[in-house]
């Protein structure tokens, strides 16, 4: 065996080991003898690799001990409950290493049969992709099982459109992805492990390979062939775009205007200026919009003229809106939000009256 066969398939299913050692198996790397994954308590990573052993062993320890031995050859054998891994150079020059195997009764997880897997799905392109790198600049970075701000909404009544929300923003993608016939509507909240999943095994497929993503009752599967990512459902009611979040967003937004030129380089201004503390004010007066930043260490005011603009005044954050601004054309300000669009991409950033 390879020495760099194992510590690349290691590196695919590293993202699902847990970060807490609660339960020390979350922490392991899990053997089945056809197949490797891992498991933190919402995802799990799997992939395949013929070993002559199972069970689990230490994920960071076995990781970066392969990686500091020298030599390709490897061979692995199982001693009870110890595995002993013996790394071969060129020059025949061996070195080893041990470690203590857990138990496979010890494991938490198990992946569907194929003929278990459910009968809604969607397939996996690079639209989707792309859909879901933008949707993930929406998503809370506090993480909680029970909550929407947690993930990524796929809504399926109509066309495939996902959309996130931290609170302060929400991101939202048309796809032009077609559904799958005689399927009912999908209303699902993906978790950003998921999200963030499919993004690292999408870079890992293989050229002839189409994933598909599988909607269970209580279960997410992305199936890349021979990776797969596993996931838990969020406890919670998915919700609905427009019904839902009408305190930021508006049917009649007015008309959108290009971005002007001066308005990407006044927000990268003002993330520089920003570093410590202040404030910027965007301000819409007599169709002139205009950004003014006033910081510890200096300050910057830029304006344009625009076309049919409410007169506004409030306060906003630089950094929440450079997020969006290399995928966005134009935009629109209301008394509640500015709007950004793309195409099929949209992004609102909420706002608040200046202090």
């Amino acid at each position: 065996m390879e020495r760099n066969a194992l510590v690349d398939t290691l590196e695919i299913v590293k993202p699902a080991l847990s970060k807490e050692e609660l339960l020390p198996i979350l922490t392991h790397f899990c053997f089945t003898g056809d197949e490797v994954f891992a498991y933190n308590d919402i995802i799990a990573i799997k992939s395949v690799f013929q070993t002559n052993f199972s069970g689990a062993l230490s994920g960071e320890i076995l990781l970066n001990l392969l990686k500091i031995s020298k030599g390709e050859e490897l061979l692995i054998r199982q001693m009870n409950d110890v595995v002993q891994f013996t790394v071969r150079d060129e020059s025949g020059r061996t070195n080893s290493f041990k470690q203590p195997l857990l138990d496979k009764d010890e494991f938490l997880c198990e992946f569907p049969d194929e003929n278990e897997l459910p009968k809604q799905y969607i397939e996996i392109d690079e639209e989707f992709i792309a859909g879901i790198k933008k949707c993930l600049r929406s998503v809370s970075s506090q993480f909680s099982m029970k909550s929407n701000i947690s993930g990524v909404t796929l809504d399926s009544s109509k066309s495939i459109t996902l959309y996130s929300t931290d609170v302060v923003s929400i991101s939202r993608v048309h796809l032009s992805t077609p559904l799958s016939k005689n399927q009912s509507p999908i209303l699902r909240v993906l978790p950003k492990a998921f999200c963030d999943a499919l993004l690292h095994l999408w870079s890992k497929k293989s050229p002839n390979n189409v994933p598909k993503v599988y909607f269970g009752d209580s279960f997410l599967l992305a199936d890349f062939g021979e990776h797969s990512v596993l996931s838990k459902v969020l406890n919670t009611k998915p919700k609905h775009f427009k019904k839902d979040y009408t305190d930021i967003i508006e049917d009649d937004m007015g008309e959108y205007y290009e971005i002007p030129e001066y308005f990407t380089q006044a927000i990268a201004k003002a993330r520089i200026l920003l570093k410590r503390t202040g404030k910027t004010i965007l301000r819409c007066e007599n169709n002139e919009l205009s950004l003014e930043t006033d910081a510890m260490y200096g300050s910057s005011s830029d304006s344009c003229q625009v076309n049919k603009q409410e007169d506004i005044e409030y306060m906003v954050d630089p950094d929440i809106i450079g997020l969006c601004l290399k995928d966005v054309t134009h935009m629109y300000v209301t008394d509640r939000a500015i709007i950004f669009n793309g195409g099929d991409y949209t992004y609102y950033v909420a706002v608040g009256e200046e202090d």
